[in-house]
Protein backbone atom coordinates (compact mmCIF):
# COMPACT_ATOMS: atom_id res chain seq x y z
CA UNK A 1 0.00 0.00 0.00
CA UNK A 2 1.34 3.43 -0.93
CA UNK A 3 1.43 5.77 2.03
CA UNK A 4 0.56 9.43 2.50
CA UNK A 5 3.92 10.77 1.37
CA UNK A 6 2.55 10.54 -2.17
CA UNK A 7 -0.82 12.09 -1.35
CA UNK A 8 -0.04 15.55 -2.70
CA UNK A 9 1.75 14.38 -5.85
CA UNK A 10 -0.90 14.38 -8.53
CA UNK A 11 1.86 13.98 -11.08
CA UNK A 12 3.34 10.90 -9.40
CA UNK A 13 4.33 8.37 -12.09
CA UNK A 14 2.03 5.37 -12.20
CA UNK A 15 5.07 3.12 -12.40
CA UNK A 16 6.20 4.25 -8.96
CA UNK A 17 2.87 3.11 -7.60
CA UNK A 18 2.65 -0.28 -9.26
CA UNK A 19 6.08 -1.49 -8.12
CA UNK A 20 5.33 -1.42 -4.36
CA UNK A 21 1.84 -2.82 -5.04
CA UNK A 22 2.90 -5.70 -7.28
CA UNK A 23 4.88 -7.85 -4.77
CA UNK A 24 1.90 -8.10 -2.43
CA UNK A 25 -0.79 -8.77 -5.00
CA UNK A 26 0.05 -12.46 -5.27
CA UNK A 27 -0.28 -13.34 -1.58
CA UNK A 28 -2.36 -10.60 -0.02
CA UNK A 29 -4.74 -8.99 -2.50
CA UNK A 30 -5.29 -12.10 -4.59
CA UNK A 31 -4.92 -14.73 -1.84
CA UNK A 32 -2.10 -16.47 -3.64
CA UNK A 33 -4.23 -16.96 -6.73
CA UNK A 34 -4.33 -15.39 -10.13
CA UNK A 35 -0.71 -15.76 -11.14
CA UNK A 36 -1.72 -14.26 -14.46
CA UNK A 37 -2.81 -11.05 -12.76
CA UNK A 38 0.35 -10.86 -10.67
CA UNK A 39 2.43 -11.41 -13.78
CA UNK A 40 0.39 -8.95 -15.82
CA UNK A 41 0.86 -6.11 -13.37
CA UNK A 42 4.63 -6.38 -13.71
CA UNK A 43 4.43 -6.78 -17.49
CA UNK A 44 2.04 -3.85 -17.82
CA UNK A 45 4.42 -1.69 -15.80
CA UNK A 46 7.64 -2.67 -17.56
CA UNK A 47 6.39 -3.11 -21.10
CA UNK A 48 3.28 -1.11 -21.78
CA UNK A 49 2.94 1.73 -19.25
CA UNK A 50 5.52 4.50 -19.76
CA UNK A 51 7.01 5.98 -16.60
CA UNK A 52 5.67 9.46 -17.31
CA UNK A 53 2.00 8.48 -16.96
CA UNK A 54 0.69 10.19 -13.78
CA UNK A 55 -1.86 8.74 -11.35
CA UNK A 56 -4.30 11.31 -12.65
CA UNK A 57 -4.20 9.61 -16.05
CA UNK A 58 -6.97 9.68 -18.63
CA UNK A 59 -7.82 6.10 -19.58
CA UNK A 60 -8.44 6.61 -23.28
CA UNK A 61 -5.30 8.71 -23.66
CA UNK A 62 -2.86 6.68 -21.58
CA UNK A 63 -4.19 3.13 -21.10
CA UNK A 64 -6.52 2.48 -24.02
CA UNK A 65 -3.93 0.14 -25.49
CA UNK A 66 -4.77 -2.41 -22.76
CA UNK A 67 -7.77 -3.35 -24.91
CA UNK A 68 -5.81 -3.49 -28.15
CA UNK A 69 -4.94 -6.67 -30.04
CA UNK A 70 -1.14 -5.97 -30.07
CA UNK A 71 -1.16 -5.77 -26.27
CA UNK A 72 -3.08 -9.04 -25.94
CA UNK A 73 -0.70 -10.75 -28.33
CA UNK A 74 2.33 -9.62 -26.32
CA UNK A 75 0.77 -10.81 -23.07
CA UNK A 76 -0.70 -14.14 -24.17
CA UNK A 77 0.68 -15.02 -27.61
CA UNK A 78 -1.05 -14.89 -31.00
CA UNK A 79 -2.33 -18.47 -30.87
CA UNK A 80 -4.19 -18.09 -27.60
CA UNK A 81 -5.76 -14.81 -28.66
CA UNK A 82 -6.75 -16.21 -32.04
CA UNK A 83 -8.20 -19.46 -30.80
CA UNK A 84 -10.11 -18.15 -27.80
CA UNK A 85 -11.97 -14.89 -28.35
CA UNK A 86 -14.10 -15.42 -25.26
CA UNK A 87 -11.02 -15.86 -23.11
CA UNK A 88 -9.53 -12.81 -24.75
CA UNK A 89 -12.39 -10.65 -23.48
CA UNK A 90 -12.04 -12.06 -19.98
CA UNK A 91 -8.33 -11.24 -20.00
CA UNK A 92 -9.11 -7.69 -21.07
CA UNK A 93 -11.28 -7.33 -18.00
CA UNK A 94 -8.48 -8.69 -15.81
CA UNK A 95 -5.97 -6.29 -17.32
CA UNK A 96 -8.17 -3.35 -16.34
CA UNK A 97 -8.23 -4.53 -12.74
CA UNK A 98 -4.52 -3.79 -12.37
CA UNK A 99 -4.63 -0.01 -12.84
CA UNK A 100 -7.88 0.09 -10.86
CA UNK A 101 -6.38 -1.70 -7.88
CA UNK A 102 -3.15 0.29 -7.96
CA UNK A 103 -4.98 3.62 -8.05
CA UNK A 104 -7.29 2.52 -5.21
CA UNK A 105 -4.32 1.42 -3.09
CA UNK A 106 -3.03 4.97 -2.63
CA UNK A 107 -4.38 6.25 0.71
CA UNK A 108 -3.66 9.09 3.10
CA UNK A 109 -2.92 8.92 6.84
CA UNK A 110 -6.62 8.37 7.60
CA UNK A 111 -7.02 5.55 5.10
CA UNK A 112 -8.95 7.62 2.58
CA UNK A 113 -8.28 7.12 -1.12
CA UNK A 114 -6.08 9.83 -2.57
CA UNK A 115 -7.35 9.26 -6.11
CA UNK A 116 -11.03 8.25 -5.81
CA UNK A 117 -12.35 7.41 -9.24
CA UNK A 118 -15.54 6.14 -10.83
CA UNK A 119 -14.72 4.00 -13.83
CA UNK A 120 -17.10 4.30 -16.78
CA UNK A 121 -16.76 1.04 -18.70
CA UNK A 122 -19.20 2.11 -21.38
CA UNK A 123 -17.28 5.30 -22.10
CA UNK A 124 -14.02 3.30 -22.06
CA UNK A 125 -15.44 0.88 -24.67
CA UNK A 126 -14.74 -2.11 -22.45
CA UNK A 127 -16.18 -5.25 -24.13
CA UNK A 128 -18.90 -7.11 -22.27
CA UNK A 129 -17.83 -10.53 -21.02
CA UNK A 130 -20.47 -13.15 -21.80
CA UNK A 131 -19.97 -15.92 -19.29
CA UNK A 132 -21.88 -18.40 -21.46
CA UNK A 133 -19.36 -17.93 -24.28
CA UNK A 134 -16.22 -18.31 -22.20
CA UNK A 135 -13.92 -21.26 -22.74
CA UNK A 136 -15.25 -23.54 -19.98
CA UNK A 137 -15.00 -27.11 -21.30
CA UNK A 138 -15.97 -30.22 -19.42
CA UNK A 139 -15.56 -33.93 -20.13
CA UNK A 140 -18.08 -36.63 -20.93
CA UNK A 141 -18.20 -39.96 -19.13
CA UNK A 142 -16.62 -41.59 -22.19
CA UNK A 143 -13.68 -39.16 -22.19
CA UNK A 144 -13.16 -39.66 -18.46
CA UNK A 145 -13.19 -43.45 -18.98
CA UNK A 146 -10.53 -43.00 -21.64
CA UNK A 147 -8.40 -40.80 -19.40
CA UNK A 148 -8.66 -43.48 -16.71
CA UNK A 149 -6.72 -45.75 -19.09
CA UNK A 150 -3.88 -43.31 -19.81
CA UNK A 151 -0.53 -45.08 -20.14
CA UNK A 152 1.31 -43.13 -17.43
CA UNK A 153 0.33 -44.39 -13.94
CA UNK A 154 0.99 -41.16 -12.06
CA UNK A 155 -0.96 -38.89 -14.38
CA UNK A 156 -3.65 -41.54 -14.83
CA UNK A 157 -4.29 -41.57 -11.09
CA UNK A 158 -4.34 -37.77 -11.07
CA UNK A 159 -6.96 -37.71 -13.83
CA UNK A 160 -9.12 -40.26 -12.00
CA UNK A 161 -8.83 -38.46 -8.66
CA UNK A 162 -9.65 -35.02 -10.03
CA UNK A 163 -12.56 -36.32 -12.08
CA UNK A 164 -14.06 -38.41 -9.29
CA UNK A 165 -13.58 -35.92 -6.45
CA UNK A 166 -13.60 -32.50 -8.09
CA UNK A 167 -10.28 -31.26 -6.80
CA UNK A 168 -8.68 -28.19 -8.27
CA UNK A 169 -5.41 -29.31 -9.85
CA UNK A 170 -3.39 -27.26 -7.35
CA UNK A 171 -5.23 -28.95 -4.48
CA UNK A 172 -4.53 -32.44 -5.83
CA UNK A 173 -0.86 -31.66 -6.35
CA UNK A 174 -0.59 -30.40 -2.77
CA UNK A 175 -1.79 -33.65 -1.19
CA UNK A 176 0.76 -35.32 1.10
CA UNK A 177 0.32 -38.98 1.96
CA UNK A 178 0.99 -38.79 5.70
CA UNK A 179 -0.85 -35.52 6.28
CA UNK A 180 -3.97 -35.48 4.14
CA UNK A 181 -5.09 -39.05 3.40
CA UNK A 182 -7.07 -41.05 5.94
CA UNK A 183 -5.94 -44.52 7.00
CA UNK A 184 -8.77 -46.14 5.00
CA UNK A 185 -7.95 -44.02 1.91
CA UNK A 186 -11.58 -42.86 1.77
CA UNK A 187 -11.15 -39.25 2.87
CA UNK A 188 -8.72 -36.63 1.61
CA UNK A 189 -8.25 -33.40 3.55
CA UNK A 190 -7.68 -30.28 1.47
CA UNK A 191 -5.42 -28.03 3.54
CA UNK A 192 -2.85 -26.72 1.07
CA UNK A 193 -2.13 -26.39 -2.61
CA UNK A 194 0.90 -26.66 -4.88
CA UNK A 195 1.42 -24.02 -7.55
CA UNK A 196 4.51 -23.93 -9.75
CA UNK A 197 5.99 -26.82 -7.75
CA UNK A 198 5.76 -24.85 -4.49
CA UNK A 199 3.42 -25.42 -1.59
CA UNK A 200 1.06 -22.69 -0.45
CA UNK A 201 -0.93 -23.09 2.76
CA UNK A 202 -3.45 -20.43 1.67
CA UNK A 203 -6.14 -21.92 -0.53
CA UNK A 204 -8.20 -20.12 -3.15
CA UNK A 205 -11.14 -19.50 -0.81
CA UNK A 206 -12.01 -20.20 2.81
CA UNK A 207 -14.54 -22.79 1.61
CA UNK A 208 -11.75 -24.70 -0.15
CA UNK A 209 -10.68 -26.07 3.25
CA UNK A 210 -12.66 -29.30 3.36
CA UNK A 211 -12.59 -33.09 3.61
CA UNK A 212 -13.50 -34.86 0.38
CA UNK A 213 -14.85 -38.42 0.58
CA UNK A 214 -14.06 -40.90 -2.19
CA UNK A 215 -15.99 -43.79 -3.63
CA UNK A 216 -14.59 -47.14 -2.35
CA UNK A 217 -13.48 -48.10 -5.88
CA UNK A 218 -11.44 -44.87 -6.17
CA UNK A 219 -10.05 -45.44 -2.68
CA UNK A 220 -8.87 -48.91 -3.74
CA UNK A 221 -7.09 -47.44 -6.75
CA UNK A 222 -5.52 -44.80 -4.54
CA UNK A 223 -4.30 -47.42 -2.07
CA UNK A 224 -2.73 -49.47 -4.87
CA UNK A 225 -1.13 -46.36 -6.34
CA UNK A 226 0.45 -45.33 -3.02
CA UNK A 227 1.77 -48.83 -2.40
CA UNK A 228 4.22 -48.85 0.49
CA UNK A 229 4.94 -45.15 0.51
CA UNK A 230 4.36 -43.60 3.92
CA UNK A 231 5.06 -39.93 3.30
CA UNK A 232 5.76 -37.34 0.64
CA UNK A 233 3.55 -35.82 -2.01
CA UNK A 234 0.97 -38.08 -3.57
CA UNK A 235 2.00 -36.84 -7.01
CA UNK A 236 5.70 -36.12 -6.78
CA UNK A 237 8.53 -35.65 -9.25
CA UNK A 238 11.68 -37.75 -9.14
CA UNK A 239 13.11 -35.14 -6.78
CA UNK A 240 10.19 -35.37 -4.38
CA UNK A 241 8.62 -32.03 -5.32
CA UNK A 242 5.03 -31.49 -6.48
CA UNK A 243 4.41 -31.98 -10.17
CA UNK A 244 4.01 -29.01 -12.48
CA UNK A 245 0.42 -28.48 -13.60
CA UNK A 246 1.55 -26.95 -16.90
CA UNK A 247 3.67 -30.03 -17.65
CA UNK A 248 0.70 -32.26 -16.89
CA UNK A 249 -1.43 -30.38 -19.39
CA UNK A 250 1.21 -30.19 -22.11
CA UNK A 251 2.77 -33.64 -21.81
CA UNK A 252 -0.17 -35.78 -20.74
CA UNK A 253 -3.65 -34.28 -20.74
CA UNK A 254 -3.56 -32.74 -24.22
CA UNK A 255 -1.94 -35.81 -25.85
CA UNK A 256 -4.46 -38.07 -24.12
CA UNK A 257 -7.39 -35.94 -25.27
CA UNK A 258 -6.03 -35.97 -28.80
CA UNK A 259 -5.88 -39.77 -28.78
CA UNK A 260 -9.47 -39.89 -27.53
CA UNK A 261 -10.62 -37.55 -30.34
CA UNK A 262 -11.94 -35.06 -27.82
CA UNK A 263 -13.27 -31.79 -29.26
CA UNK A 264 -13.57 -28.70 -27.11
CA UNK A 265 -16.98 -27.23 -28.07
CA UNK A 266 -15.76 -23.70 -27.34
CA UNK A 267 -12.58 -23.72 -29.42
CA UNK A 268 -12.97 -26.65 -31.81
CA UNK A 269 -9.60 -28.06 -30.74
CA UNK A 270 -8.67 -31.11 -28.66
CA UNK A 271 -7.31 -28.97 -25.83
CA UNK A 272 -8.87 -28.37 -22.42
CA UNK A 273 -7.50 -27.23 -19.07
CA UNK A 274 -7.28 -29.10 -15.78
CA UNK A 275 -10.41 -27.36 -14.50
CA UNK A 276 -12.49 -29.48 -16.88
CA UNK A 277 -12.21 -32.31 -14.33
CA UNK A 278 -13.85 -30.13 -11.70
CA UNK A 279 -16.64 -29.14 -14.08
CA UNK A 280 -17.26 -32.81 -14.85
CA UNK A 281 -17.65 -33.64 -11.16
CA UNK A 282 -19.94 -30.68 -10.56
CA UNK A 283 -22.12 -31.55 -13.56
CA UNK A 284 -22.34 -35.20 -12.57
CA UNK A 285 -23.26 -34.61 -8.93
CA UNK A 286 -25.79 -31.91 -9.75
CA UNK A 287 -27.60 -33.61 -12.62
CA UNK A 288 -27.10 -37.37 -12.37
CA UNK A 289 -27.34 -38.04 -8.64
CA UNK A 290 -29.59 -37.21 -5.71
CA UNK A 291 -26.66 -35.96 -3.67
CA UNK A 292 -27.86 -33.33 -1.14
CA UNK A 293 -26.98 -29.82 -2.26
CA UNK A 294 -25.23 -29.02 1.00
CA UNK A 295 -22.92 -32.01 0.62
CA UNK A 296 -22.36 -31.28 -3.07
CA UNK A 297 -21.31 -27.71 -2.25
CA UNK A 298 -19.10 -28.87 0.62
CA UNK A 299 -17.22 -31.47 -1.42
CA UNK A 300 -16.54 -28.94 -4.18
CA UNK A 301 -15.69 -26.11 -1.80
CA UNK A 302 -18.46 -23.82 -3.03
CA UNK A 303 -19.57 -20.87 -0.91
CA UNK A 304 -23.04 -20.92 0.62
CA UNK A 305 -25.76 -18.65 -0.74
CA UNK A 306 -27.71 -17.81 2.42
CA UNK A 307 -27.96 -18.39 6.16
CA UNK A 308 -29.39 -21.89 5.71
CA UNK A 309 -26.13 -22.86 4.00
CA UNK A 310 -24.18 -21.28 6.85
CA UNK A 311 -26.14 -23.32 9.38
CA UNK A 312 -25.71 -26.54 7.40
CA UNK A 313 -23.36 -28.80 9.40
CA UNK A 314 -23.27 -31.73 7.02
CA UNK A 315 -19.48 -31.60 7.09
CA UNK A 316 -19.58 -32.92 10.64
CA UNK A 317 -21.60 -36.05 9.78
CA UNK A 318 -18.79 -38.26 8.47
CA UNK A 319 -20.79 -41.54 8.16
CA UNK A 320 -23.46 -39.71 6.14
CA UNK A 321 -20.82 -38.21 3.85
CA UNK A 322 -19.20 -41.58 3.23
CA UNK A 323 -22.58 -43.18 2.54
CA UNK A 324 -23.36 -40.59 -0.14
CA UNK A 325 -19.86 -40.84 -1.61
CA UNK A 326 -20.53 -44.51 -2.32
CA UNK A 327 -24.15 -43.99 -3.30
CA UNK A 328 -23.43 -41.14 -5.73
CA UNK A 329 -20.66 -42.91 -7.62
CA UNK A 330 -18.28 -41.01 -9.86
CA UNK A 331 -19.79 -41.10 -13.33
CA UNK A 332 -17.34 -43.05 -15.49
CA UNK A 333 -15.98 -46.56 -15.92
CA UNK A 334 -12.68 -47.66 -14.48
CA UNK A 335 -10.38 -50.19 -16.18
CA UNK A 336 -11.43 -53.75 -15.39
CA UNK A 337 -7.88 -54.56 -14.30
CA UNK A 338 -6.22 -52.28 -11.78
CA UNK A 339 -2.88 -51.10 -13.24
CA UNK A 340 0.15 -52.60 -11.55
CA UNK A 341 2.15 -49.81 -9.92
CA UNK A 342 5.72 -50.81 -8.92
CA UNK A 343 6.50 -50.54 -5.26
CA UNK A 344 9.05 -48.08 -3.98
CA UNK A 345 11.72 -50.73 -3.42
CA UNK A 346 11.28 -52.13 -6.92
CA UNK A 347 11.58 -48.65 -8.40
CA UNK A 348 14.78 -48.01 -6.45
CA UNK A 349 16.33 -51.26 -7.64
CA UNK A 350 15.41 -50.49 -11.22
CA UNK A 351 16.97 -47.04 -10.90
CA UNK A 352 20.18 -48.50 -9.51
CA UNK A 353 20.35 -51.10 -12.28
CA UNK A 354 19.95 -48.35 -14.90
Amino acid sequence: MIQALTANRTDQPFREGILPWAPGCGDNLLHGQGLNTATKCIAIDRVTIPNQIPFGFTFRKHLGHLLSRPFRCRMFGDAKVKNSPALMLDDEENNLQVPKMVVASVVDDDGNQVYPRKWNHEFMDVPLVKKSKQNTPSFSSEIMAGLAKWKKPKERMLFVLCGSAGFRISEALGIEIDKHISSDFITISVRQQARHCKVKTRLKTTNAVRDVDLHPAIASLLKAFIGERKSGFLFASRYGKPLSSSNIIRRHLHPALKELNYVNPHTGTHKAGNHAFRRFRNTYLKNYTNCPKGLHDYWLGHAGEDMSDLYDKIREDVPFRKMWAEKSGFGFELPSVVPNVPKKEEQSEAAKAA
